[in-house]
């Protein structure tokens, strides 16, 4: 799978939105697909010129709930059990942190 979105074709038109703050180093080019609480999109890391899946997770606005803190942590371990997990048939973390609106991983 990775072959074909390295090999495609143009990139389709960026997307309309900016990336949420923090994700300064990635270009979001495409929404490959969503879920109940996350979207992945096609992105490039602008430091080595990568391909990646970014997985946004968006929260909204309110902080200070206590089911906000809560998926966000779900989310945090999510991205430390796949960034400790080594195996040809697992996708690989290579980068995650925090955003304005919830949390991100690239993978």
């Amino acid at each position: 799978m990775w072959r074909w979105l390295i090999k495609r074709a143009a990139p389709a038109a960026p997307a309309s939105d900016p990336a949420p703050a923090g994700l300064a180093n990635y270009r979001i080019e495409r929404l490959l697909g969503k879920g109940a609480a996350a979207q992945v999109y096609l992105a490039q890391d602008q430091r080595n010129k990568r391909w990646v899946a970014l997985k946004l997770l968006e929260l909204g606005s309110s902080a200070e709930s206590p089911e906000w803190h809560d998926a966000l942590e779900r989310f945090r371990r999510e991205a430390t059990l796949l960034h400790e997990l080594h195996h040809p048939a697992i996708v690989e973390v290579l980068d995650a942190g925090p955003s304005e609106r919830g949390a991100w991983m690239a993978l």
